[in-house]
C-alpha cells in the first residue's frame, strides 16, 4: 500500500465526506467531478490525484462504510463474547444501519453502483 502524507489524506477523507453530502442532496447520476471539485474548492487534477471517476469515490466511501460497520461489530464481538447470529449483534447492526440510513438507502437502490449486497453476502458467510 502507498503511503501519503497527511495533507493527501485529508483531502482524501474529504471528499469521502463530501461525496455522503452530496449523495443526501442529488442521485447517483447528478454528481460529477466537476460538481465534487467545486463543493471542495479543489481543481480536477486533484481530484483525480485521488480518484480515477465519480464513481471509484463513490465505491471506495461506501467500501469504507461497509468496513466500519464490519469493524464495529467485530470490536464489540471480542468485547461482548458475541457471534454474529446472537441478538446483540442484531442490536449493533442495526444501530449502525439507523445512524447511516440515508447511505444504505442509496446503496441498496443502486445495486449497479455499489457492490454492498454482494460485499453484505460474503460477510454473513465468513461470520
Amino acid at each position: 500500500m502507498q503511503k501519503h502524507n497527511k495533507h493527501w489524506d485529508k483531502t482524501h477523507r474529504a471528499l469521502q465526506e463530501i461525496v455522503f453530502d452530496l449523495l443526501k442532496k442529488y442521485s447517483v447520476e447528478k454528481i460529477t467531478v466537476q460538481l465534487v471539485c467545486d463543493t471542495a474548492n479543489i481543481n480536477r487534477s486533484t481530484f483525480y490525484a485521488h480518484y480515477l471517476d465519480v464513481y471509484d469515490l463513490i465505491d471506495t466511501t461506501q467500501k469504507n462504510k461497509r468496513e466500519a460497520l464490519f469493524s464495529e461489530f467485530v470490536r464489540q464481538s471480542h468485547v461482548s463474547k458475541i457471534t454474529f447470529f446472537d441478538q446483540s449483534s442484531l442490536i449493533i447492526f442495526l444501530n449502525f444501519i439507523k445512524e447511516n440510513g440515508w447511505f444504505y438507502k442509496i446503496v441498496l437502490n443502486c445495486e449497479t453502483v455499489f457492490r454492498f449486497k454482494k460485499a453484505l453476502i460474503v460477510f454473513l458467510i465468513y461470520y
